[in-house]
């Protein structure tokens, strides 16, 4: 990290997994400031103020702060973002968790599920379109990280000239839960190109419909399976 100023996060949305992110920020050494930005300004003031004492349980002394967030009011989400600052924007918010139509009874979450994914591209589609139209108006060039959907998500924003950076969460739980003899991994619908290392795993991407290639100049060597 830069020495210049402190890094910024904007956290969009507290719903379980925006709470979940929060803690783990909250704990994470080197970070300026974390901004809290919701909907529902109680529950987030308490996500803050727990994750605040958490961390400080555990020897730590985040800055977070809360800012109100109505991703359907243009205006003010430019606003909070021209006075955040944010080096990163994370964004976490969507009209529906993916596992609600559980809590119906059998059949009428079964006729959910027999609809496939499409039925989730409204769902998941709308707020993070009107976050990235916001953030192109307010000239925003950092990176931005979205966790709804993404491997459709971000694809479908790409056409639009609203790609955000990547999207979160599968690689990162997947590579690690691959066979040892897997040594390259190419994935998809990043939307930016990479080449890293996940728990000793080569992870590259080929970015949309397989447009982008990456040159590996190392030997990925040969081992047998077990």
């Amino acid at each position: 990290m830069k020495d210049t100023k402190p890094n910024t996060v904007l956290l969009i949305g507290m719903g379980g997994l925006g709470s979940i992110i929060l803690e783990l920020l909250a704990r994470e050494p080197g970070l300026g400031r974390i901004v809290v930005a919701g909907l529902n300004e109680e529950r987030a003031l308490q996500r803050c103020n727990l994750a605040r004492l958490s961390a400080m349980a555990q020897g730590h002394a985040p800055v977070v702060t809360f800012v109100p967030f109505d991703l359907n009011r243009k205006n003010m989400v430019i606003q909070a973002v021209l006075r955040a600052q944010p080096d990163l924007i994370l964004n976490t918010a969507t009209r529906q968790d993916w596992w609600l139509p559980d809590l119906l009874p059998p059949q009428e979450a079964a006729r959910i599920w027999s609809a496939g994914s499409g039925v989730w591209l409204p769902v998941h589609m709308t707020l993070t379109l009107k976050l990235m139209q916001a953030l192109r108006d307010a000239q925003f060039r950092g990176p931005v990280i979205t966790t709804p959907f993404p491997d459709v998500i971000n694809p479908v924003l790409s056409k639009l000239g609203l790609a955000p950076k990547c999207g979160i969460g599968s690689l990162a739980e997947i590579v690690p839960k691959l066979d040892d003899a897997v040594d390259l991994v190419i994935a998809g619908h990043t939307n930016d190109e990479f080449v890293c290392e996940i728990d000793g795993k080569w992870v590259t991407m080929a970015d949309n419909a397989g447009r982008l290639f990456t040159a590996h100049d190392g030997d990925l060597g040969h081992r047998p399976h077990p």
